[in-house]
């Protein structure tokens, strides 16, 4: 294996493993458990706005089309969910620095916060 793949495979593992030990933003932000598969009514979070809202509508879609489409439960559902959301995340990086290295964009991840394209 080339050694940038590697990295990459690594990188997977490890956000993955992040996200499965800290599901805080998902239990906070989203009412979704990964831990336990307890889904929170959107009707109950309150601390959450318009946009988060609407995430929440789109996980809970997805989450429902998982466990039927596998007769998965919700444990199952939620845990191929996070697995996919750090997939895309990480391919979206990695578009990104592929981007860069072709030039067809000014460097906005390839050097972190220093990069000429960085801003939050």
């Amino acid at each position: 294996m080339e050694q940038d793949t590697v990295c990459s495979a690594l990188s997977t593992m490890r956000a993955w493993c992040w996200m499965k030990k800290s599901p805080w933003q998902l239990q906070h932000d989203y009412g979704l458990d990964p831990t336990s598969g307890a889904v929170t009514s959107l009707e109950n979070l309150r601390n959450i706005n318009d946009v988060q809202r609407a995430t929440g509508c789109i996980l809970r879609d997805t989450l429902a089309h998982y466990c039927t489409s596998q007769d998965a439960d919700e444990k199952m559902g939620l845990d191929r969910t996070v697995r996919d959301l750090v997939f895309t995340v990480l391919s979206r990086l990695a578009a990104l620095r592929m981007a860069e290295g072709l030039g067809l964009l000014i460097k906005s991840e390839g050097n972190g916060s220093q990069a000429e394209g960085f801003q939050i």
